[in-house]
């Protein structure tokens, strides 16, 4: 078993070296690994002969041979997964928005914001409720606690006053602001004159003052900034029951302060704003995050993909979501795939049937209408323009030959696929075609380059017949204003060409097929192309096959030695190219 080479696949012709694992081919000098087969049937044999050294040598190319194989296998992969990548890049690219196409407020970030104003409004609200719920139920505690002075102090403060203990009075008030709750207390007897005054009680004007515990004359040094802005009060009065009459010995006010209530609550207001902005900022991160994966970029993906959809990166655009659970975004994207999929079949059979038309409609005329600004085919549409048409037809040897229309038919066939490479190396197309006639025509920007077209794509179209004994080749070249247009109606359209061209270039066929055969040119061709060595034109004189005045002529005939023949060819191509280089 020999191996072959990947490159040229030649067979490697000789003996292979045990131990080697590279061949170098010697048709294409390329190397490659010598397959694994024969290292193992080297190997075996090894094994059968006994021989130690020739046993290790093959052992080796073997182990050698399969790690290169594995780097190898290690190389591709590595290369797929780039071009896979580089793929993807690509798609990415494709799908990038431009800054006229992106969208300045996406749904996402609005659905994030309404559910997020929501939150706050929703928990500002509750919060509010929360604090003023707070605040009343801390004002209430404390006016318990004062109301409770009276059932504490109320009896001890009974029997002070109707004994009148001054020292004992002062005592108890002392106690009483030991209270967090009391602020001051105002002890009066029952003429209302003040007993004992201690803390911050109301002076002149309802404005509270301070009355030290220990003095009640000596004011405190405290700003007026320091005292209570709202006193909370209450007020009760002590009777003394000697077994016979309760009499009126005086009356208590314990004073409390908006400033306590506030005291009380603020802690508790702060842990609410603080556990309202953690949750908020909780939830705003997490919104955030389920909304930009499960919403916000597959709706990027989506509408990138929708906006740069047109017929030309129909390949690029297969959209890919992240995560396998199936949701409505997931069936939107399967959709998008499956019309994208669908326009690139269509746009396949679009093609295909395009190819199909320009065997009937040339793919030329189709430009020409598109250039025109003539988007549809439809009967009756023309273009002018300045052309050089090649009439061609084949002569049979034996008349007898023409009888079998299968025949005709394939002889038809025979001559399009020899004519066709000749055509189309110049530049020209088959624009009507017939058992054994056909009409060729040339459109180049440049005039000179046209007519050499033409004539050298004459030129080869008859050396090719030429190999063929039984057959000659009748052509006419003439070159002037052609209308191209389409014929028919809208179930059947075909293309035409007509002008005295046309007529006249037909006209040089039938002469030159009368004549046996040949190339004949109008004076319109043949003056661009007289500088040609290779060719030798012949003015001749046709009678009256161009008597017609819209016709008449100078008419040459085109001879060419068989041995220029294929010369003549080969130019035509540095000629064309030489004269597109020139600058307009």
């Amino acid at each position: 078993m020999q191996p072959i080479c990947p490159e040229c696949f030649a067979r490697y012709e000789g003996p292979i070296p045990r131990g080697e694992t590279r061949l170098r081919c010697r048709h294409c000098g390329a190397p490659f690994l010598v397959p694994v087969e024969i290292l193992r049937a080297q190997l075996e044999q090894a094994e059968a002969s006994g021989d130690p050294e020739a046993l290790e040598q093959a052992a080796h190319a073997l182990r050698k041979t399969y790690r290169e194989q594995r780097r190898a296998l290690r190389r591709t992969y590595r290369q797929a997964l780039e071009r896979l990548r580089r793929r993807r890049r690509q798609q990415r690219e494709a799908l990038r928005p431009d800054d006229g196409d992106r969208i300045r407020t996406p749904l996402a970030r609005r659905l994030l914001r309404s559910v997020l104003g929501v939150y706050f409004v929703t928990m500002l609200l509750v919060n509010l409720g929360l604090m003023a719920y707070q605040y009343v139920h801390a004002r209430s505690q404390i006016l318990d606690e004062l109301r409770s002075t009276e059932r504490i102090f109320g009896k001890g403060l009974d029997e002070a006053l109707w004994n009148l203990d001054t020292s004992g009075v002062a005592a108890i008030a002392r106690g009483m602001l030991e209270d967090p709750a009391i602020i001051g207390v105002r002890i009066t007897d029952d003429r209302g004159q003040e007993v004992s005054a201690l803390g911050w009680v109301p002076g002149e004007g309802e404005q509270p003052r301070w009355r030290a515990p220990d003095d009640a004359d000596a004011p405190r040094s405290v700003s007026p900034t320091d005292a209570p802005r709202k006193l909370i009060r209450y007020r009760f009065e002590l009777h003394h029951d000697d077994g016979t009459e309760h009499t009126l010995v005086g009356a208590v006010e314990v004073l409390s302060s908006e400033s306590m209530v506030l005291a009380r609550v603020t802690g508790g207001w702060l842990l609410l704003g603080l556990n309202a902005l953690l949750v908020g900022l909780a939830l705003a991160l997490t919104l955030r995050w389920a909304v930009r994966r499960q919403l916000d970029r597959p709706l990027g993906v989506l509408t990138n993909a929708v906006s740069q959809l047109n017929m030309d990166n129909l390949d690029m655009l297969e959209v890919e979501l992240p995560g396998a659970e199936r949701n409505e975004l997931r069936v939107l994207a399967d959709a998008f795939n499956a019309m994208v999929r669908n326009l690139v079949e269509e746009k396949r059979r679009l093609l295909e049937v395009s190819r199909a038309l320009e065997r009937f409609v040339p793919r030329q005329l189709l430009d020409r209408l598109a250039a025109e600004g003539l988007a549809s085919l439809e009967p009756g549409q023309v273009v002018r323009g300045r052309m050089t048409v090649l009439w061609a037809t084949l002569l049979l040897a034996s008349p007898e030959a023409s009888a079998d229309p299968e025949t005709e038919i394939e002889r038809a066939c025979t001559l399009a696929e020899r004519f066709h490479q000749a055509i189309e190396r110049q530049g020209g197309f088959v624009y009507a075609l017939t058992e054994r006639s056909l009409m060729v025509l040339f459109d180049h920007e440049d005039e000179e380059t046209e007519a050499l077209c033409a004539l050298y794509a004459g030129i080869d179209m008859s050396k090719s017949v030429a190999e063929t004994p039984e057959t000659r080749l009748a052509i006419g070249i003439d070159r002037g204003d052609v209308v191209l247009g389409t014929v028919g109606t809208r179930g059947r359209i075909d293309a035409t060409a007509i002008g005295p061209v046309v007529a006249c270039a037909r006209r040089l066929m039938e002469a030159a097929r009368e004549s046996g055969g040949g190339l004949l040119v109008t004076e319109a061709v043949a003056s661009r192309t007289a500088e040609l060595a290779a060719v030798r034109l012949e003015a001749i004189e046709l009678g009256s096959v161009l008597a017609d005045a819209s016709l008449a002529t100078t008419v040459y005939a085109v001879e060419l030695p068989a041995a220029t023949a294929a010369a003549a060819g080969d130019r035509c191509d540095r000629d064309v190219g030489a004269r597109a280089s020139e600058p307009a």
